[in-house]
C-alpha cells in the first residue's frame, strides 16, 4: 500500500493511493487519484476503494462510486452493454466475474 501527497507553490495537491495484492486468489490492483487545485477537486478511481471527503464542518461527501458488480447495478448494465457476459464463479461466496 502506498500514498503520496505532493504540493507545489501553486497550491495544487495530488494525492494517490495504490494497493497491489499479489500471490492471492482473486487479487488485483486498485488506484485512486485526487487532484485538488484551489476549489476544484478531480477524482479518478479504479477498483473497489471509495474516495470520501470530510468537510471542515464534518459533512461527508462520496467522490467516487463502487465499481464492484455485487453492489452497483449501473456498473453491471454498463459492462453488459459493452458486450461482456457477467456470471458468478462456482465458488463459495465467489464474486461475479467478467468473460467475453
Amino acid at each position: 500500500m502506498s500514498a503520496v501527497v505532493y504540493s507545489d507553490q501553486d497550491k495544487t495537491t495530488l494525492i494517490t493511493h495504490t494497493v497491489v495484492a499479489l500471490n492471492s486468489q482473486g487479487s488485483g490492483t486498485t488506484t485512486t487519484f485526487v487532484i485538488i487545485d484551489g476549489w476544484v477537486v478531480t477524482v479518478a478511481s479504479i477498483g473497489d476503494f471509495l474516495c470520501i471527503l470530510e468537510s471542515a464542518e464534518g459533512s461527508v461527501h462520496f467522490l467516487s462510486a463502487h465499481h464492484r458488480l455485487e453492489v452497483n447495478e449501473d456498473e453491471v448494465k454498463h459492462v453488459i452493454t459493452s458486450g461482456v457476459r457477467v456470471r458468478r464463479l462456482n465458488t463459495v461466496g465467489g464474486a461475479e466475474r467478467l468473460s467475453t
